[in-house]
């Protein structure tokens, strides 16, 4: 097997840059070379694996490249971690180290580590909107309408300003890059250490649960001759507060009670609208406002308070 391609990284750790290098040395040698560089050019860190027991394996590229990806995720978690800084030599004044990992000395990287107790953080929201229905998407757009995954911003651990599509696994676009690596991508960037210290947990896309969060409140009628919409048709909110199915219940109430008053269903139709609108518009603002404190787009929301402020406004009479 011929030698596949490496990674080269650059990764600010502590107000320093260093360079992450790891190669497959081919059919010849049966190995796999991680090196950290420091201070142009000293290596402070080697890390190899062998793989000389699965050469016969028919998936033979697969399964290196999956050692390579591995390895070069180990040296960067135990150098973020500050595994290495007694041994790279910091001064007292430098920034501390970026997370708080269980890699090990040598290097080892968990393949299964134990799941945290988190709270995951809904990706930003920031789709511009349309006429009259007040939505927000959580995936950014593309140039088209089609939406892929992609890394939540542009990474800058780089020395020298990257290409648009660079990053910790090399010149890759959004469709070739994996979530994983996306993830550790923008968590080289100076995350902050709460999340930060999880990144040698990222591991495997499977793992990773990535959806877009919208909300939608839809300000005009919400229905149209004897057509209408209830639910998240009309008000779809994001889960911080855990009231979607619970307003669509309530909508469903309201629209049966409006229905038995009168023989004309438009007249109907506007009466629920009155009465569901801004129990649902609170529903779906104060749980994007949560939303949003956990990205940092707004001062920190106390959960604990908003969902008991939230209990007392649905206990109120429909």
């Amino acid at each position: 097997m011929a030698a596949l391609t490496g990674y080269n990284s650059n990764v600010r750790h502590r107000g320093r840059i260093f360079h992450i290098q790891t190669e497959d040395s081919g059919g010849s040698h049966q190995r796999v070379i991680t090196h950290l560089f420091a201070d142009g050019g000293r290596i402070v860190k080697s890390i190899r694996s062998e793989y000389s027991e699965h050469m016969d394996a028919p998936n033979l590229s697969e399964l290196v490249r999956g050692i390579m990806k591995d390895q070069h995720k180990a040296m960067f978690v135990l150098l973020r971690s500050g595994g290495l800084d007694e041994q790279i030599g910091f001064d007292e004044d430098d920034p501390p180290a970026a997370m708080d990992a269980r890699v090990t000395r040598s290097g080892t990287f968990e393949r299964e580590p134990a799941r945290p107790s988190v709270t995951e953080r809904s990706p930003p929201m920031d789709a511009p909107e349309p006429p009259q229905v007040n939505i927000r998407s959580a995936t950014p757009p593309s140039s088209g309408t089609e939406r892929i995954y992609a890394s939540p911003r542009p990474a800058s651990i780089f020395s020298t300003p990257p290409s648009a599509a660079a990053g910790l696994f090399g010149e890759k676009s959004a469709q070739e890059r994996s979530l994983d690596e996306a993830i550790l991508e923008y968590l080289a960037d100076a995350a902050p250490p709460s999340i930060a210290k999880y990144a040698e947990q990222i591991t495997d896309d499977e793992a990773v649960v990535y959806k877009p969060l919208e909300w939608i409140l839809l300000s005009g009628d919400w229905h149209k001759g004897r057509v209408v919409l209830l639910g998240d048709a009309v008000h779809a909110t994001t889960p911080h507060l855990g009231q979607g199915a619970g307003m669509a219940i309530e909508d469903a109430i309201v629209l049966a009670e409006e229905l038995t008053r009168t023989d004309e269903p438009e007249e109907a139709f506007i009466a629920y609208r009155a009465r569901r609108f801004d129990r649902c518009r609170y529903i779906v603002e104060r749980s994007k406002e949560i939303g949003d404190s956990q990205l940092g787009l707004v001062p920190p929301v106390d959960q604990a308070r908003a969902t008991r402020e939230m209990f007392e406004v649905i206990a109120a009479p429909i």
